[in-house]
């Protein structure tokens, strides 16, 4: 399937963004304590007392919620890279990829729903576009901040070196329920030994 099937649409009004709110915090809840199956959209309207047909109006499928979800973790790591690179512009980009990989794992070993999201998602039929959605879009955000023109990296390169240390960091956490030093060190060397790569 196509990602662009999953998209959610965004509400405008503020009584139609309370409910989409609404629905994300309701989905989290269900996540972290009912596990990543649980995310339907009949539990979700059951949980958040809303009927299916608001839902769908912003949700076209489950898959929908967890894509939304994962946006909004992926723009909070943004914002924490963003923060952490203001005083250190014009660093190399092995420089880059090991702070993001530093800043990807204190956020994900500090919110479990984050972490499953991020990590986890691929335990569900067609979440794999997901993935790679989110994996684009934390690579795009990426090589906004570290450049100000245009392709001063290279797109690919920086797509595969992020998604090297993120399959890393999922492995780290699938193995230990969270993500230890010694996987943040392997993905920062993986990560690394791509991009010097010619």
């Amino acid at each position: 399937m196509r990602a662009d099937l999953y998209l959610p649409k965004q509400p405008k009004q503020k009584r139609s963004l309370e409910k989409f709110k609404k629905v994300l915090n309701t989905a989290e809840k269900l996540l972290l304590n009912k596990g990543i199956h649980s995310i339907t959209l009949k539990e979700i309207a059951r949980k958040a007392n809303l009927k299916r047909p608001t839902l769908y109006k912003f949700f076209p499928h489950s898959l929908s919620i967890l894509f939304a979800l994962s946006e909004k973790h992926i723009q909070k790591i943004v914002e924490l890279f963003k923060a952490n690179i203001s005083e250190n512009k014009d660093q190399k980009l092995e420089w880059y990829l090991n702070l993001l990989t530093d800043v990807i794992t204190i956020y994900l070993n500090r919110n479990k729903a984050a972490a499953i999201l991020i990590l986890s998602i691929n335990q569900i039929p067609g979440s794999i576009e997901i993935n790679n959605e989110n994996n684009k879009l934390l690579t795009k955000k990426l090589l906004q901040l570290i450049s100000e023109e245009e392709n001063v990296y290279p797109r690919e390169k920086v797509l595969i070196a992020v998604e090297i240390s993120l399959a890393i960091l999922s492995l780290g956490y699938r193995t230990e329920g969270y993500i230890g030093a010694r996987f943040v060190a392997e993905a920062k060397r993986a990560s690394l030994a791509y991009i010097a790569l010619p």
